[in-house]
């Protein structure tokens, strides 16, 4: 009888990897408040869940202007109707770029494996 294969277990906390490492950050706390209200608004406890939500609205958004683009329509208050629409997860994504690119990466700890 054939052995059957061993699956390696997945790398996380109580199973660190190498290279793996765990770190701790000061975050102000505009940045958590800016957090904060992107999950309420996307109703979701995960902020790459709201990412996601915003990535969504600008691909609908996108293809929807694709295909006023195919049936050549100029007509110029479609455009703005469509600009004033893509504003809203414009400004949605402003801000979630803002909780996490703003953050102070200062490493006050780091512990676990190094390479």
């Amino acid at each position: 009888m054939s052995e059957l294969p061993t699956q390696s277990s997945p790398s996380g906390p109580g199973n660190p990897k190498d290279g793996d490492q765990y770190r701790e950050y000061y975050i102000p706390v505009k940045n958590i408040e800016e957090e904060q209200e992107l999950l309420d608004e996307y109703e979701t406890d995960k902020f790459a869940h709201a990412l996601r939500e915003i990535y969504t609205d600008f691909y609908l958004l996108i293809e929807l202007m694709r295909g006023y683009a195919e049936n050549n329509d100029d007509d110029d208050f479609t455009y703005f109707l469509l600009a004033q629409k893509l504003q809203k997860p414009l400004d949605r994504l402003s801000l979630a770029c803002s909780a996490s690119v703003d953050w102070e990466l200062i490493c006050k700890r780091t512990i676990g494996v190094t390479t």
